[in-house]
């Protein structure tokens, strides 16, 4: 108990250090904190007591460092029971910080006494840490606002407005400050209750709360001395049951000790009573119903229970909450951190999708390039191999040309031999007839007629060689023609310079001429041409010295 009101005093004084420090450092310089250490020096009776303060080299003070040099230097063990001046204590650091809590002085406020309760209510419910320590700032979590404003509408029997109660609460953050706290209550009840309701209100959770009164109401009371039964209000604290005769508490008629030597026994006659047995006396008591009647003899059970410990009982119940809301907390960190870690699974997932998904459109592209060349390999394929097949054509036609030419020349030769034999047949003829000049005049017309036929064929077949020739020509010019398409063909092959898959081309072959001195200078087709050309232009020759005789013969 002396820690909470040890405790509570330094959230007090605190408010204090906090209206005197500067706002950006929030250190508070020496000489201001002269006259609260003062002032709260007189309280305890410790005179001059801001002289402590001269004892700090630094001309500036955090709350830490001042709230150690009172607690060395005024708070010491010769003054700590201050107990009955713990209240003026409270109350010297809210007047000197409460015109700092009114952010709106032009809107209706609560009376300075009831602010005053509030304010020390906020105190008290301000936020602890894990381990139940009272953090700083001191701010009062939203859950225990709530709380606040839900047993305020049941003693005064006026419910907050929820939805503009749920509106502020949404707009603010989870923690709320005293000026926060304050304007809120205003909106709430300044404007439906009034004053002596609303300090009604906050006395009853006062003593709830901070004198941790654990229950208190109406019950009638047997006399001992005269049987009779009497309205009492009684008063549970953890250590004694006080009991008055009205709620306004201003007349104590007296109290129970409440220890693990007292018990609390149900009667069997009387649905509505029960019995506090003490070691002096039993006390018999009644209630209205059955349930008023189970709610006192838990509390006072649990009050006997408790008897032997130091425990402020809502006290302990704020830090389980605190306790319960830094789990949760934790709970929700830990799970926002869990989902925050499966996001970027999902995200690495649908990155490794995506790029999996891209890859595949690059090898889906790569494959239809590849496709495509494929296919121009193809057609040029197909294109050589007509040009080829063309080339092959156009050779078979040479060499039919060449057949045709050879049996022309061939033909034409034997016509010669065929010319020669008339001609040495005509001329034996002739030698016959200077020797016998007689009778063969018919004869010798008959050769001449024989030998312009012969001339007649001849001149046919030199036509039928123009001919072949012509073709011959025609035949090489479409070689050329060929062969050029076909070299244009391999300046576009060029550009192919991976074959795929088995595709080769075919490359014409000629064989190689052998000679006694190695591989010849020219392959065996072409000697064979010269040779064919050669033959070509000797009969050529031979023909017209064989014109030219017979000419000469018939001018003879």
């Amino acid at each position: 108990m002396q820690e909470l009101k040890m405790e509570e005093l330094e959230k007090a004084i605190w408010h204090a250090f906090i209206f005197l420090a500067d706002k950006q450092s929030g250190l508070t310089q020496k000489s201001k904190l002269k006259v609260l250490t003062n002032n709260l020096g007189n309280e305890l009776g410790f005179l001059k007591s801001e002289e402590k303060l001269d004892k700090c080299s630094s001309t500036e003070l955090n709350f830490e460092e001042y709230l150690k040099l009172l607690k060395s230097e005024v708070f010491t063990d010769s003054h700590l029971s201050f107990t009955p001046k713990a209240e003026s204590i409270k109350e010297i650091c809210w007047i000197l910080c409460k015109n700092k809590v009114w952010e709106f002085p032009d809107q209706p406020k609560l009376k300075s006494s009831d602010a005053f309760t509030l304010w020390k209510l906020f105190n008290f419910l301000s936020e602890r840490d894990e381990n139940g320590q009272y953090m700083l700032p001191l701010s009062v979590d939203r859950a225990e606002i709530e709380h606040l404003f839900d047993r305020f509408g049941h003693v005064t029997g006026q419910r907050p407005d929820q939805k503009s109660m749920e509106g502020a609460l949404n707009k603010e953050s989870e923690r709320f400050l005293f000026p926060k706290l304050l304007s809120l209550f205003q909106n709430q009840y300044l404007n439906r209750l009034v004053d002596d309701e609303i300090s009604m209100g906050l006395n009853e959770i006062y003593d709830e709360l901070i004198k941790d009164v654990m229950k208190k109401g109406m019950m009638s009371k047997r006399g001992t001395r005269v049987a009779t039964w009497k309205e009492r209000f009684f008063v549970l604290k953890p250590a004694c049951l006080l009991y008055y005769t009205g709620p306004d508490q201003k007349e104590m008629k007296g109290s129970i000790d409440i220890n693990q030597s007292c018990a609390v026994v149900p009667t069997q006659e009387k649905t509505c009573r029960f019995m506090i047995r003490t070691k002096i006396k039993d006390y018999e008591l009644n209630v209205s119903d059955m349930k008023s009647k189970n709610e006192w003899i838990t509390v006072l059970q649990k009050a006997i229970d408790n008897d032997d410990k130091d425990i402020h009982y809502h006290r302990d119940e704020l830090i389980i909450r605190c306790q319960n809301r830094w789990a949760q907390k934790q709970r929700l960190a830990e799970e926002r951190e869990q989902q925050k870690i499966r996001q970027e699974l999902i995200e690495m997932k649908s990155r490794e999708l995506e790029e999996e998904k891209q890859a595949r459109a690059e090898a889906e592209a790569r494959l239809q390039l590849e496709t495509a060349l494929r296919e121009a390999d193809k057609d040029h394929m197909k294109e050589l191999e007509q040009l080829l097949e063309e080339e092959r054509q156009a050779k078979r036609d040479e060499e039919l040309v060449r057949a045709a030419q050879a049996r022309v020349l061939q033909e034409e030769f034997e016509k010669r031999e065929e010319l020669e034999r008339l001609k040495a047949m005509q001329e034996q003829l002739l030698a016959e007839e200077q020797s016998k000049r007689e009778g063969i005049e018919d004869e010798r017309n008959k050769q001449a007629q024989l030998l312009a036929a012969a001339k007649l064929q001849l001149e046919e077949l030199q036509r039928e060689r123009s001919a072949a020739d012509e073709q011959l020509q025609s035949a090489k010019e479409k070689i050329k023609q060929v062969e050029t398409e076909r070299s244009k063909m391999e300046q576009k092959l060029k550009f192919t310079v991976n074959p795929i898959g088995l595709a080769r081309l075919v490359q014409p072959k000629c064989p190689t001429f052998i000679t006694h001195r190695g591989y010849g200078a020219f392959p065996l087709y072409d000697l064979q041409k010269n040779h064919k050309n050669k033959c070509l232009n000797n009969s050529t020759e031979n023909q017209e010295d064989l014109t030219d005789n017979d000419g000469g013969r018939s001018s003879n």
